[in-house]
């Protein structure tokens, strides 16, 4: 209307439509919080905007219950097919950026996918249980029977866990997303030890008798070349070489942690194929290059009417203006008492008639009041406007310097607040917050090993294997272009978890000393005294049915590759280092290494030194109440 009425009048001087401050009738109108990528000409006699390259609007809303929360994503999701199908002016494209939308696309594709991975995983445990049914001549039509309930079992899990997540009212975001794709391949692990080691108890024995081998053994062999190479593990040469190696893997994960970046990229974490990232990346290149505002936020009452209070807010004020990259103060939502020269006195007796007026109404956004209150205004914020801060290395600086101007005043109570500021402070905690997540879950995993193996030596094994493993997952990440985030953080923890699965049954197999077999119908006890022998053991039960659990958790992820989005590739390339670094450390690092601990080390047993100190304390306790009796 304003541009109209220029138009029709060019000569009138109550309208100036200039940029970056057009005057309307004595109302000032910021066009810079709205317009971007202008170029003035002088040329004009109604506006000295010649070119305008982007024009946004922002639009809030509250949000108090799931019920608004749902309303704005229906909303948000109609505003952005009205703006995609927008043709009604080819020079002018509709941009929305929100997170509805993009977390619409995700779902759909996500959930797309998952039939896929499943029907692979439910091929791959056909095949390789009727594979060992065949190998062990157990081959029965109850052996399908068995491998569905293999394949269904992390299902239940899924929709278990969705369901109660549902019940308590937790949000669905991307990540839990990814979660059956991992459940479903880390889930059959441990149905292919369990159903590897009925396979291998005689059918004559009674099922009752079959489980319980099932519950004491749980592991495979590679029997063809098992001989040789448990006797090339069991060798001293062997270890040295193998801790040479160790060494070099160790340096490179050591390097490749201390140098991950710590990096919240939006860029990244969007899918592909969104159309949010040309609004994104508007926002970042031009937006944020122009108009970069920070919002302070003083909590306590300044009373404007105290002189040296009203310095002290103006040398605070000053103090954020007076930054390198900060625009004039005429961009600035803030009262200056310096704009009014001829004002005797400042107070708050015209401030209700004031806010009440429609043309300064707005100001009311700004002020939290209470007129029963001698000084009014009991909160206020003001915003000041920075410009070319485009890398996150300006604004983490930024935000860092903001935060020191707020501590040199403590009197004020002030905070500051930017749209960026939850990912500068994730960022710069990421590297302390991972260490910390890491070295508890690393703690609950050692307690895990040693409520299970029982043997000290057994349990430093087992945890430093899960340290090496994690270290060799996080640091080869670097290397494989990923940084540190949210998303990279989750996916190491869960490393961490599933390296246990590695580690934990060649360590617990390694300390046993003796072996049950049926020779000539009966049940014997065969010794295990030597190293050879215990590797030989050890890798017969683990190696078959570990190297499943590790193929069909890569199996299983691998469908979503075809999503070429941040998150899934994320938890594709972890799980894979996993699987890689875990078979590596469970058949290969471990057993070398145990082999030279000597033997009489590993049998020492916590729980079985427990068991015989308490016998032999209740023993003495019944002699001495034997004596008692005889001598009464």
């Amino acid at each position: 209307q304003a541009l109209y009425q220029k138009t029709m009048n060019p000569e009138s001087m109550t309208l100036q439509l200039t940029y970056p401050i057009a005057d309307l009738r004595g109302i000032k109108l910021h066009l810079e919080r709205n317009f971007y990528g202008v170029q003035t000409t002088a040329q004009s006699n109604i506006t000295n905007i010649d070119y305008v390259k982007l024009i946004s609007m922002s639009f809030m809303a509250e949000m108090k219950t799931g019920a608004d929360t749902e309303r704005l994503g229906a909303w948000e999701l109609t505003l952005f097919d009205f703006c995609y199908n927008y043709t009604a002016n080819s020079d002018n494209k509709l941009e929305i950026q929100g997170q509805s939308r993009a977390t619409r696309r995700i779902s759909v594709k996500e959930g797309s996918i998952r039939p896929v991975g499943f029907s692979i995983m439910f091929a791959f445990v056909c095949i390789t249980v009727s594979g060992s049914s065949l190998y062990f001549d157990r081959l029965r039509w109850s052996t399908f029977l068995v491998a569905v309930s293999c394949a269904i079992v992390p299902v239940l899990a899924i929709t278990t866990t969705f369901g109660l997540c549902s019940l308590i009212g937790n949000r669905t975001n991307s990540l839990m997303l990814i979660m059956p794709f991992l459940i479903m391949g880390i889930g059959v692990n441990d149905s292919f030890l369990t159903t590897h080691a009925w396979l291998r108890q005689p059918l004559r024995q009674p099922a009752a008798v079959r489980l319980g081998k099932v519950l004491e053994e749980v592991k495979r062999y590679f029997r063809a070349i098992l001989r040789g190479y448990s006797c090339v593990l069991a060798d001293r040469r062997t270890a040295l070489v193998l801790f040479l190696g160790t060494l070099v893997y160790w340096y490179f994960g050591i390097m490749g942690t201390i140098k991950i970046t710590a990096k919240l990229d939006t860029e990244k974490i969007l899918p592909k194929d969104t159309p949010i990232h040309r609004p994104n990346r508007l926002v970042e290149n031009i937006v944020w290059a122009e108009y970069y505002p920070v919002t302070i936020i003083v909590n306590n009452p300044v009373d404007v009417r105290d002189v040296d209070r009203l310095n002290e807010v103006n040398a605070f004020v000053a103090e954020f203006e007076q930054l390198p990259t900060c625009r004039v103060n005429d961009f600035d939502f803030y009262f200056d008492a310096d704009e009014y020269p001829d004002e005797k006195e400042f107070g708050f007796k015209k401030l209700a008639g004031f806010l009440g007026n429609p043309l300064y109404k707005h100001h009311k956004a700004f002020l939290n009041l209470d007129y029963n209150q001698t000084v009014s205004v009991r909160k206020f914020s003001l915003v000041v406007v920075y410009e070319n801060n485009t890398s996150w290395d300006d604004r983490i600086d930024l935000m860092l310097k903001w935060r020191a101007i707020v501590d040199r005043y403590p009197s004020l109570n002030a905070s500051v607040w930017n749209v960026n500021a939850m990912f500068v402070d994730q960022m710069l905690s990421l590297k302390s917050l991972t260490w910390q997540t890491c070295l508890w879950t690393l703690f609950c995993m050692a307690i895990v090993c040693a409520i299970f193996i029982q043997n000290p030596i057994s349990v430093i094994m087992a945890t430093t294997a899960i340290a090496s493993i994690s270290l060799g997952v996080m640091g080869y990440l670097s290397f494989w272009h990923l940084d540190l985030d949210p998303v990279s953080l989750c996916a190491v923890l869960i490393s961490i978890g599933m390296a246990v699965d590695f580690v934990a049954h060649t360590t617990y197999h390694y300390q046993l000393s003796y072996r049950e077999v049926i020779r000539k119908g009966q049940e014997i006890r065969v010794e295990l005294d030597t190293p050879y022998s215990r590797i030989r053991h050890t890798i017969s039960n683990i190696a078959w049915p570990m190297s499943q659990a590790g193929i069909s958790t890569v199996i299983c992820i691998l469908p979503i590759v075809v999503l070429q989005n941040y998150i899934p590739l994320v938890f594709v390339k972890t799980i894979t280092l996993v699987v890689i670094w875990g078979l590596w450390h469970g058949l290969v690092l471990l057993p070398a290494f145990l082999s030279q601990i000597p033997l009489r080390v590993l049998n020492f047993n916590c729980y079985r030194v427990l068991v015989n100190a308490r016998n032999e304390v209740a023993g003495q306790e019944m002699l001495l109440l034997d004596g008692d009796a005889i001598r009464t």
